[in-house]
C-alpha cells in the first residue's frame, strides 16, 4: 500500500503543479466570473440602449408620445417623433441601417389605428408590445367616447381571472428557472470528465512511450499504479471543481444583477435545491471514477501518445451520446428511453441528474442508479486493471479489441 500512496501523491502533485492545470484553472475561473457577472455587463453595455426608433403619428391622439413609448413599450430604445413629410427620409435611414425601426400610426376607414412597422438590419423583438400599447390607447379612448359609467368601464376592462393548478405528481414544479442552469451543469460535468479522463490516458501513454513504465512495473503493482493514478488525478480535478463552484458562488452573490436569461429562458442558480446540488456532486465523483478507469485501460493499450485520441474514440462517443441525451431529457425527462438510460452506467451520471433536477424521482430509483454505478465501477475497475496489467508492457503495434479479449481469456485459463 505504500507504493499505492506514493503513486497517488505523485500523480496528484504532477497534475497540480502542471502548467496546463494552472491555465485551465485560470480560464475556468474567468468563465465562472463572466457567467456570474453577465447580467450586470449586459444591462450596463447593452440593455440600457439598443438603438433608435422613429414614430410617425398620423392620428389626432396625443398619447403616442416618445415618453409614453419609452414608458409603456421599452425603455431600452431611444424614441423620437417625426412627421409624415419625413417618411421617405426616415424609411431610407432604416433601410440603410442608420435607424433600428420606423413606426407609422394612422387611422383606417373605421377609425381603428393601422400600424406599419419598418424594421432595420436587426430583428425587432418588441412589435407585440407596440401593438398592445396602441391597442390600449385606442380602447381607452373608445370607452371614454361612449360616456360610460365607472362601473361599466370597470366591467369592460376587467382582467380575466386565471388560476393554474398543477395536478400531475410526476413533475417537481416549474422547470423554466432551472432549465438553463441544469444544462450548464451537465456541460460542466461532461467537460470535466472528458478532460480529466483524457489526461489519464495521455499520461499512461507518455509513460509507456518513454519506457518509464518498465521501471515502475518492477517496483509497483500495475493495479496500484492504475488506481493511484486515477485517484490522484481525480483528487486534483475535484479540487479544481470545488474551486470553480466556490468562486462562482462568491461572484454570483457579489453580482448586482444575478438574474438573467439565455434564449428567453431565465437563468437562476438559486432555484436549484440543495438536494440536487448534493446529488450533482455525487454523480460527478462516481461518473469520473467510472470513466477514468476505462480511460486508463485504453491509454495502456497504445505505445505512442499520438494514438491516444484514436483509442479513446469509442468511449468519447459514448460520452457525447450521454451528453446529448441529457440535454434532450431536459425537455422530456419522463421519456421511457431516458428513464431506462438513467440505469445504464455509461449514461446514468448525466441522465439521472437531469431527471432529479427536472422531475420528482422516487428515492428508490435514485439509490438503484447510484448502486449500479458503484457496482459498475468495481466491475470495470477490475476489468480495466487486467487490461492495464497486460497493456502497459505491450509495445509496437496497438492490439485490437478482439486481441485484448483473447488475451484476457487466456490469462484466466
Amino acid at each position: 500500500m505504500k507504493a499505492f500512496w506514493s503513486v497517488l501523491s505523485y500523480s496528484f502533485a504532477e497534475r497540480f503543479k502542471s502548467r496546463v492545470y494552472l491555465i485551465t484553472t485560470l480560464c475556468g475561473l474567468l468563465c465562472m466570473a463572466i457567467l456570474a457577472f453577465a447580467p450586470s455587463i449586459y444591462h450596463k453595455f447593452y440593455h440600457q440602449h439598443q438603438g433608435t426608433l422613429i414614430v410617425i403619428n398620423n392620428t389626432r391622439d396625443q398619447e403616442y408620445s416618445a415618453e409614453n413609448f419609452r414608458k409603456f413599450v421599452s425603455g431600452s430604445y431611444q424614441w423620437r417623433i417625426s412627421t409624415q413629410s419625413q417618411f421617405l427620409a426616415d424609411k431610407n435611414l432604416v433601410k440603410n441601417g442608420k435607424l433600428d425601426g420606423l413606426v407609422v400610426i394612422q387611422n383606417s376607414v373605421n377609425q381603428v389605428p393601422a400600424v406599419h412597422v419598418y424594421i432595420g438590419p436587426q430583428p425587432l423583438s418588441i412589435t407585440t408590445e407596440i401593438r398592445q400599447f396602441i391597442q390600449y390607447v385606442y380602447t381607452t379612448r373608445k370607452i371614454q367616447s361612449l360616456h360610460l359609467s365607472s362601473d361599466q368601464r370597470e366591467a369592460l376592462t376587467a382582467n380575466v381571472n386565471l388560476i393554474a393548478t398543477q395536478v400531475y405528481t410526476g413533475s417537481s414544479g416549474d422547470n423554466t428557472k432551472t432549465f438553463v442552469p441544469v444544462m450548464l451543469m451537465v456541460l460542466l460535468l461532461y467537460m470535466s470528465i472528458l478532460l480529466y479522463g483524457s489526461s489519464i490516458s495521455t499520461s499512461v501513454a507518455v509513460e509507456k512511450s518513454s519506457r518509464v513504465m518498465e521501471l515502475l512495473i518492477t517496483s509497483v503493482k500495475p493495479v496500484h499504479l492504475m488506481f493511484g493514478k486515477v485517484i490522484g488525478v481525480g483528487l486534483a480535478g475535484l479540487l479544481q471543481f470545488l474551486v470553480y463552484i466556490v468562486f462562482f458562488v462568491i461572484c454570483y452573490n457579489l453580482s448586482p444583477s444575478p438574474l438573467w436569461s439565455l434564449g428567453g429562458m431565465p437563468v437562476d442558480f438559486s432555484a436549484i435545491p440543495l438536494r440536487v446540488l448534493v446529488l450533482y456532486f455525487v454523480f460527478f465523483v462516481l461518473g469520473y471514477f467510472f470513466y477514468a478507469t476505462l480511460y486508463a485501460a485504453l491509454g495502456s493499450l497504445v505505445s505512442r501518445s499520438e494514438d491516444v485520441t484514436q483509442s479513446m474514440l469509442p468511449l468519447t462517443l459514448l460520452m457525447i451520446v450521454a451528453f446529448l441525451g441529457a440535454i434532450y431529457s431536459e425537455q422530456s425527462p419522463t421519456n421511457q428511453l431516458i428513464t431506462i438510460g438513467s440505469f445504464i452506467p455509461f449514461f446514468a451520471p448525466m441522465f439521472m441528474f437531469v431527471r432529479v433536477s427536472m422531475t420528482s424521482v422516487p428515492p428508490g430509483e435514485i439509490i438503484l442508479s447510484l448502486l449500479i454505478i458503484v457496482v459498475s465501477i468495481g466491475f470495470f475497475g477490475w476489468l480495466s486493471a487486467k487490461i492495464y496489467r497486460m497493456g502497459v508492457l505491450l509495445y509496437g503495434k496497438n492490439p485490437s479489441y478482439r486481441q485484448v479479449l483473447i488475451a484476457l481469456r487466456s490469462k484466466q485459463r
